[in-house]
């Protein structure tokens, strides 16, 4: 019955002395009465409840970025696909010089303003492919309004090279 009671004292010591170094609701500090205290007091739950709120916070930022991601790889596509149709309008282009080249080599020096026209197409040309070339190298590494910009500016240059082809075409109707 001694050693009954003697346990029973000793155990009772260690119980308030572990209460009156203070309970923590921190699951990991560990210890059996910052578990009651967690348990009973509800500091476990709200502990779950913040880290749900922050998890849910989490996942709505990855899916805005998931969404943000996707639209890029959309606009990256358009860029792409405005490249290609620049591309050919450069062939279409070069063909058309060609040709009228061509013509004008059979009536030599019957139009110099055709000629004038018609180099500085060729130097135009030149550019537009150049800018393309570039454009098409980086348009994965840009960012996509720099990227979209460099599309546009070969858009208005290609404009311009059409325009003096198409005078090239009226100098040189008549021969």
């Amino acid at each position: 019955m001694k050693n009954y009671l003697t346990g029973s004292l000793m155990f009772l010591a260690v119980t308030l002395l572990a209460s009156c170094q203070g309970v923590n609701s921190d699951p990991a500090a560990g210890g059996f009465m910052n578990g009651v205290s967690g348990v009973m007091g509800g500091g476990y739950q709200q502990r779950i409840d913040e880290k749900e709120q922050v998890l849910q916070s989490e996942q709505g930022e990855h899916n805005a970025l998931m969404d943000r991601a996707a639209a890029l790889r959309q606009e990256r596509a358009q860029i792409r696909y405005e490249l290609d149709r620049s591309h050919a309008r450069i062939s279409k282009l070069r063909e058309r010089i060609a040709a009228q080249k061509r013509k004008l080599d059979t009536e030599r020096g019957r139009n110099s303003d055709a000629w004038l026209k018609l180099r500085q197409a060729e130097r135009t040309v030149a550019k537009v492919d150049h800018s393309y070339k570039v454009a098409s190298a980086d348009s994965d590494k840009l960012p996509v309004p720099e990227a979209k910009a460099r599309v546009g500016s070969i858009q208005d240059d290609l404009d311009e090279l059409d325009g003096i082809v198409s005078v090239v075409d009226e100098l040189s109707a008549g021969y």
